[in-house]
């Protein structure tokens, strides 16, 4: 055979073989992309943790903590993360928590919670396990008239990411009800074995037309029973100053609509062995302001940012304060919620075994970099009742307090008109009897005594502010 044959055999047969060859050889090996899951995997070295979560992070941030959630004894950015269900809509879903390092921004754990979605999802971080770790608590409000709430706590610690306050977690207790003749409910909790009797709150006339009672008051044979909701409050507080705290939650307890409220339960739990055990529960029944207890929008400030009402409820205290989302990515909304958070932690600490609070707040002004809010209340202890007065002044690009020295600098001037308009009340005030300020859209107001305000017209302090043009501070 000629040479020149004799290659063209060859190559043909080499065309021939070569897919055999190569598929016997080179057997395709799973890509990274492949390697990546949106469920836990088996992580052998640290590099592939970085791979993992390039995929789960599509989506939007929706709030952002810093804290050592690990406890590797650094803090670490614990990013929520989730995807609008529909455009335009303020719901997020398939919620999940990133927590990356600090330095080098290498990613150190993820989770998804089953089922996790809500609207406005925000961040706390407290201990709850008792370990000296703090945990992750999520909480959505889910929409609708009963104010429920979808609440999620995770635990990174020991170098794995675990849910371990659930979606069941958010039945909350049980409670079993019934409608008695002329107009009574009872109401059993099977995990006290305790059962009360109420009268009805609504007008007799509703229960007869939504078919629960006849004319003469009788329960009719309608399938209609009061019953509980799920939790409608979360909150995270260490109530016995043990240096764990404990989750407070409340639910709503309805009878033919959600709008005929027969009470509230209240109750105390505490992670004990791996599992959440009932430490208190009580049932209320006092009205005195209908639906205060559910997390409701309360303000959205002219920034865009959303200040969400907070309740709590505990051994007689009663405590609403702010909470506020969506600021930004960066960690402005953590530092001023914490600032928030430690004043409450402080009052209720203050108040002791014996005590009680109830404590209010106001939105006094909400800018774009600015905003007000003015905290109200009495706190009784050891027989004694004092009054509260706390404002808080927050630069809202960085979250931190605008304190009135930043304001006033060192002007002796400014000092001179709070002498003069304080001494036309009859009370002169100098520069250490003021206690705190706050704006309030047209006057800058002095605090003194805890109780006492000295109202002073812009247009009569801004020149010796020293920023001296309203949207230079009261923006």
């Amino acid at each position: 055979m000629k040479l020149k044959n004799r290659c063209l055999v060859l190559g043909v047969l080499g065309t021939l073989l070569l897919p055999v060859g190569v598929s016997a050889e080179i057997r395709p090996q799973p890509t990274k992309k492949q390697e990546i899951s949106p469920v836990a995997v088996n992580i052998i070295t640290p590099k592939k943790v970085n791979p993992v979560v390039l995929e789960v992070q599509r989506g939007e941030i929706v709030d952002q903590a810093i804290g050592d959630v690990n406890g590797d004894g650094n803090d670490e950015d614990v990013l929520l993360m989730g995807n609008k269900v529909v455009n335009g809509s303020h719901f997020m879903g398939n919620l999940y928590v990133v927590i990356k390092d600090r330095k080098n921004g290498r990613v150190k754990g993820y989770i998804r919670p089953v089922d996790c979605g809500g609207y406005d999802s925000f961040l706390t971080l407290t201990d709850v396990t008792g370990n000296g770790v703090a945990n992750v608590l999520i909480t959505s409000l889910t929409g609708g008239s009963g104010g429920i709430v979808d609440c999620r706590i995770l635990d990174f610690s020991e170098g794995k990411a675990e849910e371990i306050f659930t979606r069941e977690n958010n039945i909350g207790i049980a409670c079993l009800g019934k409608y008695l003749p002329q107009y009574k409910a009872e109401l059993t909790f099977p995990v006290s074995g305790k059962t009360i009797v109420l009268d009805l709150p609504g007008e007799q006339d509703m229960y007869r037309y939504l078919n629960v009672y006849d004319d003469d008051g009788q329960v009719k044979d309608s399938g209609v029973r009061p019953y509980i909701q799920n939790l409608c409050s979360v909150a995270a507080l260490d109530i016995d100053n043990d240096g764990t705290s404990e989750v407070l939650t409340s639910q709503l307890v309805v009878g033919a609509t959600n709008f005929d409220t027969l009470g509230y339960v209240r109750t105390i739990w505490k992670y004990m062995a791996g599992s959440w055990q009932v430490k208190r529960t009580n049932f209320y029944t006092d009205l005195y302001s209908p639906h205060i207890y559910k997390q409701e929008a309360d303000i959205i400030g002219a920034g865009g940012y959303l200040i969400t009402k907070q309740y709590v409820e505990i051994n007689g205290s009663r405590i609403k304060y702010p909470h506020f989302s969506k600021m930004g990515t960066g960690l402005q909304q953590w530092q001023l919620n914490g600032q928030i958070d430690a004043f409450v932690k402080k009052m209720l600490k203050e108040a002791g075994g014996d005590g009680n609070i109830e404590l209010n707040y106001e939105v006094k002004y909400a800018g774009k970099k600015y905003t007000s809010v003015l905290f109200t209340g009495i706190a009784t202890a050891h027989n004694r009742t004092t009054s509260i007065m706390q404002a808080f002044n927050f630069n809202m690009n960085t979250g931190r307090s605008i304190e009135l020295e930043t304001l006033v600098g060192k002007s002796s001037k400014f000092w001179g008109i709070v002498t003069q308009e304080s001494m036309k009340q009859g009370h002169p005030l100098t520069k250490k009897d003021v206690q705190g300020y706050y704006y309030d859209g047209g006057a800058l107001v002095l605090l003194h005594d805890g109780k006492e305000e000295l109202a002073l017209a812009q247009s009569m302090v801004l020149p010796y502010l020293k920023r001296n043009k309203i949207g230079e501070i009261f923006d």
